[in-house]
């Protein structure tokens, strides 16, 4: 994982294509609007990741989205609390 910005400066540039790529959809979703339980998601990666989603929160792969719903021009953006790797 990256522990740092240079962990980031030194990798290589596909890797952080992989990785970038890992972290979005094909479609803007809203927290509200996904199904409370288990489910998978393909990224644009090409692999799936697997949101759960309680009343406690939603976490991707185990990881906690810490702030949900982040509304933008063209997309949604939910901050995770540490890098999820492919």
């Amino acid at each position: 994982g990256f522990m740092s910005v240079d962990d980031v400066n030194r990798a290589d540039v596909a890797l952080l294509q992989r990785v970038l790529t890992y972290h979005v959809l094909g479609r803007s979703v809203a927290a509200e609007e996904l199904p409370d339980g288990v489910g998978a998601y393909q990224t644009l990666l090409g692999e799936s990741f697997i949101i759960t989603k309680q009343m406690s929160g939603v976490t991707v792969n185990g990881v906690t989205v810490s702030q949900p719903n982040l509304f933008a021009t063209n997309c949604v953006v939910h901050v995770v609390n540490r890098v999820i790797m492919p």
